[in-house]
């Protein structure tokens, strides 16, 4: 990897540059500063004009978030004013420019406010091929609905962007739960899961739940589903195990089982996932749907006595 991502000195971490592998060296230092030298105080200072995207930054605040939920003071930096909304989470409260900022959320109805909050934000900025943004609701709902149902702590924070050049947008919901493997631990897959990257394997599986009570075990199916329909993108990191496919480059995920985790409690989940704004998804060409006659609950508010709908 070259030069040094994130490196301490005294209870200061510094992060020189933002990617994935930035991430497990921020897990580490920040682990090191708490566990081995009993900082009860730590200040991350970012360097100015790094580049900022969901799937980088939200896994490095919601760690910060975890330690702050044990008694601990983080502290960002930054000469960079751009952190100033990423860097202390906060629960949405109907308010406009949603995009770009971290929102931690702990219940059904707030998932359903910021997802409904950024279907309009993205409207608002860019005209969608048909489905594609119906689609990013159902699929930003059930994942982000996995974490209050699985991750075993209560909360999650997610982050979203539009990237006007490359015509994407791109989503990431972020948790410092138990991690997709240990939810398995007591469910009747647990025998056939051998590491972190089969227990992702299994979660992308048609109906496949830790526990039928409380879900189908179709929300990591249906979103994998949906990016490849809509030539999108898909990273899931959880403990030790990473899954990534870009459709359209090649229908053969990456898999990789090294990856670095906040500590032996907290395996954390990351699940990141990119759609093409101008390519069309129409969710009954997406087997797991077709059975179903699907609504779009946000379109019709804006259809009038006529039939026809009015923005």
């Amino acid at each position: 990897m070259g030069k040094t991502l994130v490196s301490n000195k005294g209870n200061t971490i510094t992060i020189h540059k933002l990617n994935r592998h930035a991430i497990g060296e921020f897990y580490e230092n920040i682990r090191t500063l708490v566990d081995k030298q009993k900082f009860t105080k730590i200040r991350v200072k970012i360097a100015s004009g790094l580049s900022i995207y969901p799937n980088q930054i939200l896994p490095i605040v919601g760690v910060a978030e975890y330690y702050r939920s044990l008694g601990i003071i983080v502290e960002f930096r930054s000469l960079d004013p751009r952190y100033s909304e990423l860097a202390n989470p906060k629960k949405y409260q109907e308010e406009s420019g949603v995009l770009g900022r971290i929102w931690m959320f702990t219940e059904p109805q707030e998932i359903f406010e910021i997802v409904d909050e950024y279907r309009k934000e993205f409207e608002r900025v860019e005209q969608f091929a048909k489905g594609t943004l119906q689609a990013m609701e159902w699929a930003l709902n059930e994942v982000m609905d996995n974490v209050l149902q699985h991750s075993k702590v209560g909360c999650g924070y997610v982050m979203a962007q539009y990237h006007k050049d490359s015509k994407r947008i791109a989503l990431a919901v972020f948790d410092y739960g138990q991690g997709i493997m240990s939810s398995f631990s007591d469910s009747e897959y647990s025998e056939n899961i051998q590491d972190d990257v089969s227990a992702i394997q299994h979660a992308l599986q048609e109906r496949v739940t830790r526990d039928k009570s409380v879900g189908q075990g179709n929300g990591l199916f249906g979103l994998v589903s949906i990016v490849k329909e809509g030539h999108g993108l898909l990273n899931i990191r959880s403990g030790r195990g990473y899954y990534s496919i870009e459709t359209s480059v090649s229908s053969t995920p990456t898999t990789k089982n090294k990856e670095k985790y906040p500590n032996k409690d907290v395996k954390s989940t990351l699940v990141d996932f990119q759609l093409k704004s101008d390519k069309e998804i129409d969710l009954k060409d997406i087997e797991l749907f077709k059975p179903y006659n699907l609504v779009d609950l946000h379109l019709e508010e804006f259809e009038d006595d006529a039939n026809s709908y009015v923005y």
